[in-house]
C-alpha cells in the first residue's frame, strides 16, 4: 500500500478518467442521435464545457496537495516558516481558491444539465 499522497494522486486521476469517459460517451451518443455536433442542444454544450471545469478542479487539487499546501497551518508549522515555504504556502492558497471555484462551476454545470434533461423528459407536448 502506497503513501497517502500516492493514493490521492491515483484516486483523483482515476476518478477523472471515469468522469471524462462518461462525459465523452454522453456527448458522442448525443451527436449520433441528433445528427452531429451542430445539432447539439444547450445541455450538450454545458456538458462539454464541464470538461474544462472538472479538469481544472483535479489539477488544482493536486497542486494544493503536492505544491506545498495552503494557509491552513498548525502553530508549529507557522513558527517553522521559511521564505521558501511561505512562498509555497501563498501559491498553494491561490490554488485552493482556484479549486473552490472550479468545484462550484463543475457541480453547477452538472446540476444545470440535469435540470434541462429532466425538463425534456417531463415536457408534455400539448395536443390541440
Amino acid at each position: 500500500m502506497g503513501t497517502w499522497n500516492d493514493n490521492f494522486r491515483t484516486e483523483t486521476w482515476t476518478e477523472y478518467a471515469f468522469g471524462i469517459a462518461f462525459i465523452v460517451l454522453r456527448l458522442v451518443a448525443r451527436a449520433r442521435k441528433l445528427g452531429g455536433v451542430r445539432n447539439w442542444q444547450i445541455d450538450d454544450w454545458i456538458a462539454f464545457q464541464t470538461i474544462f471545469w472538472y479538469t481544472l478542479l483535479i489539477v488544482s487539487l493536486n497542486k494544493v496537495v503536492f505544491g506545498g499546501g495552503s494557509n491552513f497551518m498548525s502553530s508549529d508549522e507557522l513558527a517553522a516558516l521559511t521564505p521558501e515555504t511561505k512562498a509555497e504556502r501563498i501559491n498553494g492558497s491561490k490554488w485552493v481558491l482556484v479549486s473552490e471555484e472550479a468545484m462550484i462551476m463543475a457541480i453547477w454545470s452538472c446540476k444545470v444539465c440535469m435540470v434541462i434533461i429532466y425538463r425534456r423528459l417531463t415536457y408534455e407536448i400539448p395536443t390541440y
